[in-house]
């Protein structure tokens, strides 16, 4: 792959006490949730326990975030006047995008939608670098006004030159490997179909912090169970965390979108909302005394989301296995320290979570 292009990122920079008015936020950071977790960020920039922001000089005196947002908020919130940043020399549109993706990608609490955004931003902007189209790729970054609106006009630029989503000059099994995503090409599929959630569901999915398997759950109903359950979410956010539930409800058991809002809400189908519950969701209305209630079916999706990053993981072990193998010619005892005793670990963690599984559970 000695053919592809470098990822283009900001490197280098100098550690700087900056006037936090002097800081202005990056329109097209992948991150749109900035306002989160202030107060306790105030409090750890108070104990120095965050990492320095990343700015670029943009004029005299005045800078823009390049990571680290929410760090600025909260030094505002807390009344500092200055934050200590790194300060990094100002490049393209493109190598700010990947500064800022590199930075929030690899931290678990990036929303879907924002996460999805930027992974298909950094795949067509790195397409274009393959295809020689870099300096274009840069102006459509720098004219966007949010991440998520440079899409389409990138999308455009790659189709003029001959390029398709189905045959790309980059992979996106390349791409993945390239930014050292711990992702397949699989995963990285699911996460994007959130994009074509429709903007009713999009705004919902980012006022309510809906998961990604919850937007995708959603897309699967049609327009108008959509629109009646957006609205229920809307009067009733506690049913965010319902979702897949809800419509697993519809989709798989027949019931009306109304009725499987009812029973997620702990009423009797038909009961007018605010009604108290005459039983838990799923529990059996004449178990006899002392039976255990009847367990609710499992969510589908649910399931899913929680098998394939396992089933990932369980493919990675058995490649880096492998690997092993081949570099000690089978005989694992010639790792030298202290990579055996490292070795020795995992493979003690791993039989210790195999060991915890039921004794009814089949481990083939």
């Amino acid at each position: 792959m000695s053919d592809l292009p470098a990822i283009p990122v900001l490197r280098g920079g100098t550690l700087r006490a900056i006037p936090v008015a002097a800081i202005r936020p990056a329109p097209r950071n992948p991150r749109t949730d900035a306002e989160a977790t202030i107060a306790s960020l105030a409090a750890s920039l108070g104990a120095g326990l965050v990492q320095a922001p990343i700015v670029i000089a943009v004029g005299d005196d005045q800078y823009e975030l390049v990571d680290g947002e929410r760090r600025w908020r909260a030094a505002q919130a807390a009344g500092h006047a200055t934050l200590t940043c790194l300060v990094r020399e100002g490049g393209a549109p493109g190598a700010v995008l990947f500064t800022q993706i590199l930075a929030n990608l690899h931290r678990e609490d990036l929303g879907p939608l924002d996460e999805s955004a930027a992974l298909k931003a950094a795949w067509l902007v790195l397409n274009a670098h393959a295809m020689g189209l870099t300096d274009q790729a840069d102006a459509i970054l720098a004219s966007a006004a949010r991440l998520r609106d440079a899409l389409a006009p990138l999308r455009a630029l790659l189709e003029r030159a001959g390029w398709t989503m189905h045959m790309p000059r980059i992979s996106q099994a390349v791409f993945i490997e390239r930014l050292g995503l711990g992702m397949s090409a699989a995963v990285l599929k699911k996460k994007l179909q959130v994009l074509s959630a429709n903007d009713a569901i999009q705004e919902s999915a980012r006022q309510h912090k809906l998961t990604a398997a919850a937007i995708r759950a959603l897309m699967t109903l049609d327009p108008e169970q959509q629109t009646t359950l957006l609205a229920a979410i809307d009067a009733d956010p506690t049913l965010a965390k319902a979702v897949r539930s809800i419509v697993q409800g519809v989709r798989q058991k027949g019931r009306t979108i109304a009725d499987a809002i009812a029973i997620a809400q702990g009423r009797l189908p038909d009961a007018p909302p605010g009604a108290a519950p005459d039983a838990p969701p799923g529990a059996a209305p004449d178990a006899p005394p002392g039976a255990a209630p009847a367990r609710p079916d499992l969510d589908d999706m649910a399931a899913m989301d929680a098998v394939l990053p396992l089933l990932e993981t369980a493919q990675q072990i058995t490649e880096q296995i492998g690997t092993l193998r081949t570099l000690t010619d089978g005989d694992l005892a010639r790792l030298p320290a202290p990579w055996g005793d490292y070795l020795a670990d995992a493979m003690r963690l791993i039989r210790t979570a195999l060991g915890t599984l039921p004794a009814t559970w089949s481990i083939g």
